[in-house]
């Protein structure tokens, strides 16, 4: 049976080890530094970098959701959510620039997994070529786009999500939508054009 000092003890640890995350990219030596000015280096700085940012508010509402189901004794159901927080975080830190789409895809899944739980009326649809499953594409690239959907698209706690893989003349294109809010046309210009620009997004 698990107990609130463990689940405690366990989010701790999870602190830790982000803070170590943190001091690693803090150390980079200036030699290392100076080789990042070679772009095929800079990039995979920055896949690799990428592929260590994890949602902090996402991972802490799944302990307490954990924390929930221990607090009214349901232990198989706190289980099953450590369980798929486990496979989701052994993943986020397989420390790998390239994965499989397959491997990427099990990964999304993981993650739906444990909002399913919290948010159990907006459901996600995944459809993947079979022709792209093999390819390799840079490590924990989907579930961002999917939890913006999440975050963003739903003024309710209700809709639905569709995340589509194909092949489009020879390049793996993935397209989440969703039949969320929307978004207003003046505000959907503004973040065209600080993409097309390189900008950071507009402040809300």
């Amino acid at each position: 049976r698990y107990n609130i000092e463990e689940l405690d003890l366990v989010g701790e640890q999870f602190n830790l080890m982000m803070d170590s995350v943190i001091m690693l990219n803090k150390a980079l030596s200036e030699e290392e530094r100076r080789a990042l000015f070679n772009e095929k280096e800079k990039d995979r700085y920055i896949i690799k970098y990428l592929s260590t940012q994890i949602n902090k508010h996402f991972i802490f509402n799944t302990f307490g959701v954990i924390r929930s189901f221990v607090n009214l004794g349901k232990n198989e159901d706190a289980a099953e959510c450590i369980d798929l927080l486990c496979n989701y975080l052994r993943f986020t830190f397989k420390g790998k620039d390239f994965v499989t789409v397959a491997e990427e895809v099990r990964a999304l899944k993981d993650y739906l997994d444990i909002q399913k739980i919290r948010l159990p009326d907006i459901s996600v649809a995944i459809t993947v070529a079979d022709e792209i499953k093999d390819m390799l594409i840079p490590q924990f690239i989907l579930q961002p786009v999917v939890e913006n959907a999440y975050k963003h698209a739903f003024n309710v706690t209700s809709g639905s999500i569709w995340v589509e893989g194909k092949l489009n003349n020879g390049v793996v294109e993935f397209t989440v939508s969703d039949n969320g809010a929307g978004i207003e046309a003046e505000r959907l210009q503004e973040l065209s054009l600080a993409l097309k620009t390189n900008e950071e997004s507009p402040k809300e």
